[in-house]
């Protein structure tokens, strides 16, 4: 577990998941990093073979020297279906 102070100046306790920080800002800080870049997408068949379930969404914040952040959400799926089953999120943030 680290105290690490993000580019807003929040601070992330890398030992809590994302979404049960004590403070609003590094929310508000991966909330710039989804909508500030571009994500890329893995996905697989489905049912309709022209509509791909996506399986996960990556969003990759690269500009901050020293460090890149990254948001993550998975997708899970009942069976061969669309329906999901479990979607979970994951924030990293890694050293360059």
């Amino acid at each position: 577990m680290a105290i690490v102070t993000l580019p807003n100046g929040a601070e992330y306790n890398t030992g809590k998941p994302w979404n049960q920080q004590l403070e609003t800002g590094p929310a508000e800080f991966i909330n710039e990093v989804t909508f500030g870049n571009i994500p890329t997408a893995t996905s697989m068949s489905g049912q309709n073979p022209n509509v791909p379930r996506i399986t996960s969404r990556t969003w990759t914040e690269t500009s901050y020297t020293g460090s890149n952040y990254i948001f993550i959400t998975n997708f899970s799926y009942q069976g061969n279906t669309y329906k999901s089953s479990n979607v979970q999120s994951t924030f990293t943030i890694e050293d360059k």
